[in-house]
């Protein structure tokens, strides 16, 4: 580093003298400091029926977001009964997450639309874990339902 010293009104107002001050200085940018980070998997639980107790994985927070769980109770105390033997289909799917929880209540199949293609790998190994009748389709929402 130069030891050489130039005055404020010399810096700023005469640009040749400037640039020779700062060549000098052979002033460098700092280091990025770069940090390796462990991605975290997020998980989740489904509630009640037969599946109660089953981890599955949740794409980050910035692909999707997840159904609240007093939501998801809410909704499936209230259909449960209705549910049984009937199909289900979780339109905006992510990680599949109400579509598994349909099927852990007896519902006869269920299919989950999703368009983003992290969540939709997500959601394909939950399949894999919950139940065969759980399909997901890598699909436009607004394009596939009517």
């Amino acid at each position: 580093m130069n030891d050489e010293f130039i005055s404020v009104k010399d810096f700023f107002n005469h640009n040749e003298k400037r640039k020779n001050f700062l060549q000098k200085q052979e002033i460098k940018p700092p280091k990025e400091k770069t940090k390796k980070t462990k991605e975290t998997k997020l998980y989740t639980n489904i509630e009640s029926g037969k599946y109660k107790g089953k981890k599955l994985l949740l794409p980050s927070l910035t692909t999707t977001r997840s159904t609240k769980s007093i939501v998801k109770s809410c909704v499936f105390n209230a259909i449960r009964e209705d549910l049984r033997d009937k199909i289900f289909i979780e339109a905006f799917g992510g990680s599949a997450l109400m579509a598994a929880e349909a099927l852990s209540n007896y519902a006869l199949k269920a299919y989950a639309i999703e368009l983003d293609a992290k969540a939709y790998k997500i959601a394909l190994e939950n399949t894999r874990n919950v139940d065969p009748n759980l399909e997901v389709i890598h699909a436009n929402t607004f394009e596939i339902l009517p």
